[in-house]
């Protein structure tokens, strides 16, 4: 058993100085070989260049990924229509006025529209016609607004709201003035009045002469509208209806050659008589059509 053991002990004491010893270090490896893009240098005469490795290939060029929008940047508003509109152009109330038309359209959607015009002949004709045929005034009343409405001025004045931004409804009120004139050759559509109206009163009948006619009325009105917006906005067409009420009428005649005392009394009879018939009868639905250029 000794024998066995110191036998040991030498074994391991032969084998320490080698396990002491650092392991040999591994060669380096060698370094990556581009291969030459050209003609580096001069070559051994007959000498082929190196072709590049199988495992190399020449990368694309990178380019800048594309950048996302800046969260922190502030959108520009969308452009949109203007808050002040100008419109001009032509408009009709029928059986009211033929003439031109100016409107305008404010912050908020306000609206401010003011209309000139005529009444026309067959206008005038439908408007007395009618108010004979309901009753409102006999033939002789019927005569005297007949030759009155033969040369009348009609001015439209109106405000309102368009209370849909994307859709042409139009609410509008506002106060109309008609002045009425006219003449006549007979002084016996006058009389005739005064006599209808229980007046003593008379005028020179007969003579030729002719007798300027003349009447005034205050009147109010509301319409309802739409609006259609053409050829790049700048074309606006309209239609509407509206309610016409007679608030005021005045009527008179002119009599210069018949004096002053004379004429006055003729009026006040006139009044008296006509301008009850204006109040309660003019009362009037009217169909309104306009086109108009937007600036």
């Amino acid at each position: 058993m000794r024998t066995i053991v110191f036998a040991c002990a030498l074994v391991c004491l032969a084998s320490a100085p080698a396990l002491a010893q650092e392991p040999a270090p591994l060669p380096p490896l060698a370094p990556y070989e581009v291969p030459p893009l050209g003609d580096a240098g001069p070559r051994p005469q007959g000498a082929v260049p190196a072709a590049p490795s199988p495992a190399w290939r020449p990368q694309p060029a990178l380019s800048p990924a594309p950048r996302g929008p800046d969260r922190d940047a502030v959108d520009a508003p969308a452009s949109g229509p203007r808050a002040f509109q100008l419109d001009v152009g032509i408009s009709t109330e029928f059986p009211l006025a033929l003439g031109g038309f100016l409107g305008a359209e404010l912050p908020g959607r306000l609206l401010l529209q003011v209309g000139a015009g005529v009444m026309p002949g067959a206008y005038s004709g439908a408007v007395n016609s009618l108010l004979t045929g309901v009753g409102a005034y006999d033939s002789t009343v019927a005569g005297f607004i007949q030759n009155a409405l033969s040369n009348s001025f009609v001015l439209r004045a109106s405000a309102g709201w368009r209370p849909f931004a994307d859709h042409g409804l139009e609410l509008l009120g506002g106060y109309t003035l008609v002045t009425l004139g006219g003449t006549t050759t007979e002084g016996d559509v006058v009389n005739a009045v005064l006599a209808e109206a229980g007046s003593s009163q008379r005028v020179t009948a007969g003579s030729g002469a002719t007798i300027p006619l003349s009447a005034t009325m205050h009147n109010v009105h509301a319409t309802i509208g739409w609006r259609w917006l053409m050829a790049g906005d700048h074309l606006v067409v309209r239609a509407s209806l509206s309610y016409l009420q007679c608030l005021a009428a005045n009527v008179g005649v002119s009599l210069p050659s018949q004096g002053q005392a004379m004429e006055t009394a003729v009026n006040q009879q006139l009044n008296a008589y006509v301008s009850p018939y204006l109040t309660s009868y003019v009362k009037a639905p009217l169909a309104g059509l306009s086109a108009a250029y937007r600036f």
